[in-house]
């Protein structure tokens, strides 16, 4: 009899060793189940408009999940098993962090993580310019500034400054001062020379655009003529300014050393000089210089105003 009871309990102590065993591991298997969850952003930093790719998990096996920012939905798709990989384009919104939530649409289970938006500056010059056509000497230009992802409410004085080929400076004839919106942007429009300090496009070459120096820059190109490309037969404009009153200016086009066209002209009374020339029907493919010089040294430009143009 003892030895039977003894053999009763090895064997209720075995089934008490099984079923603890089943119970752990359903409990293991439980609570290995896909939950949703963000893995990772990438960045988790960055301007508006900046592309995020998101990897997470979901608990819904191919379920549709969302993904919002803050409380803008940006993005939503469906699980492959569980697993979330989506992208999104971080939307138009203030300075900091921003709320980035992984919801799983099925279960409505949820996990947030932070991406910092930080704040971008850019310029934009207008009329935007198709080559070979180009601006000329004396032409006006619009400038466009644009504050994105900057704080809230908030005022921002801006220091534009342009520079000149001759190396010449001009800031605004006044502080521009611009105040964001309640999504931390702004903009403000500038005409130059006009909106800047003595300011004036006489000078062939590249005009460098600066946003409080190293915030954001932007450039255009003055020219002589009004494009940089000719055909045979297309004609020739040219506009300089920077002269004075009825000053004696020559013109001369050249091809290598051999001179095409020269002509002497008088400049306007506010120192313009207006010219043209005809692309002769046996012109050479090749480039060509146009050079423009006071015939009597009353006005010396630097740099000077050359330039040159193709006839392909």
């Amino acid at each position: 009899m003892a030895e039977f009871n003894s053999k009763k309990s090895k064997t209720a102590v075995c089934l008490l060793i099984i079923l603890t065993s089943v119970i752990i591991s359903f409990s293991l298997l439980h609570s290995a189940k896909a939950e949703t969850t963000i893995i990772s952003i990438t960045p988790t930093l960055g301007n508006v408009g900046t592309l995020v790719q998101l990897n997470g998990n979901i608990s819904t096996p191919n379920g549709r999940y969302i993904v919002k920012f803050d409380e803008i939905e940006i993005t939503s798709g469906n699980a492959t098993e569980h697993t979330v990989n989506a992208t999104f384009t971080v939307p138009n919104t203030f300075k900091g962090s921003h709320n980035v939530t992984l919801i799983d649409d099925t279960t409505k289970e949820s996990d947030t993580t932070l991406f910092a938006v930080t704040t971008s500056y850019s310029l934009k010059v207008l009329p935007e310019i198709t080559p070979p056509t180009q601006l000329q000497e004396g032409d006006s230009v619009q400038i466009i500034l644009n504050i994105t992802g900057g704080e809230k409410s908030k005022l921002y004085t801006a220091n534009i400054t342009v520079q000149d080929p001759s190396n010449a400076t001009y800031p605004t004839t006044e502080p521009i001062n611009v105040t964001t919106s309640e999504y931390g942007n702004a903009t403000r429009e500038l005409t130059f020379p006009s909106d800047f300090e003595n300011a004036n496009t006489s000078y062939v070459g590249e005009y460098k655009i600066f946003f409080n120096t190293t915030l954001a820059q932007e450039t255009f190109f003055i020219g002589l003529t009004n494009s940089t490309e000719y055909h045979r037969h297309q004609v020739v404009d040219i506009k300089a300014i920077g002269y004075k009153e009825k000053e004696n200016v020559t013109i001369t086009i050249s091809k290598g050393e051999k001179t095409l066209h020269s002509e002497t002209i008088n400049a306007t009374s506010e120192g313009k000089i207006y010219a043209n020339w005809t692309i002769p029907s046996n012109a050479t493919i090749g480039i060509y210089t146009l050079n423009i010089t006071s015939t009597f040294g009353n006005t010396t430009k630097n740099p000077p105003d050359i330039q040159n143009f193709t006839v392909p």
